[in-house]
């Protein structure tokens, strides 16, 4: 969807492509910490974690995240004008007026979030009052015709039926995998190593950077999590924190070679761009994440601020 809408309205004003390949890639990724995010729902369900704070956590990462990347950019154009041509004939009132069709999504996103900050919604009613919020914008927009909700609720079901079939294969193997005590074993080892927590934590760490060349997001965290999160917790780490961390680097594998999921989607939109450049111009991305996590590292109460302060 980014790259149909953004990418020609980039090219039109004759913005780099490598670069606008890159950061719609890359920004691709930022669904993954900003709320509602499949990948923490599936790390709280694998950890036994409140949902509803975990989503909260992801906030305030995601959008140091985006923040990090406008810097970035930024940055690079200022050293090299070339790479963003100033627009020319477009108002600022009529960059304002062309918002007015985006008020639903960000009534919906206070009623959701603002639900599960405050305590009124849990993880589950949430969902169901964005739905139903969704409904009702829809029906008083006069855009949602009798085909289109049988869409939307086919696509669903689909979506639905997929994901109860992932959650059924994680509580299996966290089953299996308790019997084995195999992950509470490694667990006390990694604790009982001669070396500072953050160490054991960068390796960690560059285990997901490692996998996520050749697996996708949630089979990494379906790999990884039964062994690696008792081992943080042995560690001492905030499993909020240590959740929002993995997150990230899963984000990372997504821009990887050579399995860099969010690639691939820009290049089947983009044909006329080709893969090595695509792969180039997501470094810069990958780098300003890198530094994301450092500053996570360093100081954690940014993810952890809001859901400390839930009801």
């Amino acid at each position: 969807m980014l790259t149909k809408v953004a990418l020609p309205e980039l090219e039109k004003y004759k913005y780099d492509r490598k670069l606008a390949a890159g950061c719609i890639a890359s920004c691709g990724t930022l669904a993954a910490t900003i709320p509602p995010s499949a990948l923490i729902v599936i790390y709280g369900i694998m950890t036994k974690q409140s949902i509803g704070r975990l989503l909260i956590a992801g906030f305030l990462p995601g959008f140091l995240t985006a923040a990090m990347f406008i810097v970035q950019i930024t940055l690079r154009a200022w050293r090299n004008p070339a790479l963003e041509p100033a627009i020319r004939g477009v108002t600022w009132k009529e960059r304002l007026v062309s918002l007015k069709g985006v008020w639903g999504i960000v009534v919906l996103a206070a009623l959701v979030m603002g639900g599960i900050y405050t305590g009124v919604f849990t993880p589950t009613e949430a969902g169901a009052a964005g739905a139903a919020g969704a409904l009702l914008i829809g029906v008083t927009l006069r855009r949602l015709s009798r085909g289109n909700l049988g869409h939307a609720l086919l696509d669903t079901g689909r979506t639905t039926g997929m994901v109860f079939i992932i959650i059924v294969g994680i509580l299996i193997f966290v089953r299996f995998l308790a019997i084995t005590r195999v992950p509470y074993d490694i667990g006390t080892f990694l604790a009982d190593l001669p070396v500072p927590p953050v160490v054991i934590l960068i390796g960690m760490l560059a285990l997901y950077l490692v996998l996520g060349a050749f697996m996708d997001a949630i089979g990494m965290l379906l790999l990884t999590l039964p062994i690696l999160y008792p081992a943080s917790q042995a560690l001492g780490f905030d499993p909020t924190w240590f959740g929002i961390m993995v997150v990230i680097m899963c984000e990372i594998g997504l821009l990887t070679p050579p399995v860099g999921l969010n690639i691939y989607v820009v290049k089947g939109v983009a044909p006329h761009i080709p893969l090595e450049d695509m792969f180039r111009s997501v470094t810069p991305f990958v780098l300003t994440m890198f530094v994301v996590i450092a500053l996570l590292i360093i100081f954690p109460q940014i993810v952890l601020i809001l859901p400390d302060t839930m009801r």
